[in-house]
């Protein structure tokens, strides 16, 4: 898919934007915002759910300029999720700001199969510019990477990841921070 198609696909779309072969856009494409000079690796997902079963959201992904996603991306949204300008993700990284379930407390939808169960967002997914993702990173709801921060391969970011920060492990933890703000 190129960008002249896309333009009217999304809410908006910039100039130079590139999906390759295989990728998906599931649920509403109106919900998602995408910046110049962005490509989307083979096989992406980009998901902006309006409805679950019984449950209605208004979902908004919105990605900056000069990003570049890695063969895989999966990027799946019910309530927020912000990504700022020149990202650079590894293949199959997870970008999610909900779940089926809330595990925080004792649910009854607990005691249904995961597909039966209602989606949740913990909190809306900010990534701040000039982040890089390595291979296999999961992001999870209610988090923040800061600017210029790494996150290092098959890290699960659980919690908030200070700016110019390297982090790494499940769940990620901050190895080094390279800039004081």
């Amino acid at each position: 898919m190129y960008s002249g198609y896309l333009k009217n696909l999304f809410r908006q779309c910039g100039n130079r934007v590139i999906f390759r072969r295989g990728s998906r856009i599931i649920g509403d494409s109106k919900a998602i915002i995408i910046g110049q000079n962005v490509s989307f690796g083979k096989n992406t997902i980009l998901e902006a759910h309006i409805s679950y079963q019984s449950q209605t959201f208004n979902p908004i992904i919105s990605i900056g300029d000069s990003c570049i996603f890695g063969d895989y991306t999966h990027i799946t949204c019910i309530s927020s999720i912000k990504i700022g300008k020149n990202i650079l993700t590894g293949r199959r990284v997870l970008i999610t700001d909900n779940s089926h379930g809330d595990y925080n407390s004792i649910h009854r939808d607990t005691f249904f199969p995961p597909i039966s169960r209602e989606l949740f967002s913990k909190g809306s997914v900010t990534i701040e510019d000039d982040v890089w993702l390595g291979d296999n990173v999961i992001i999870l709801p209610g988090t923040t990477i800061g600017k210029g921060s790494v996150i290092g391969a098959n890290a699960v970011v659980t919690k908030d990841i200070p700016p110019y920060t390297i982090a790494g492990g499940n769940p990620a933890k901050i190895i080094k921070t390279y800039y004081k703000i």
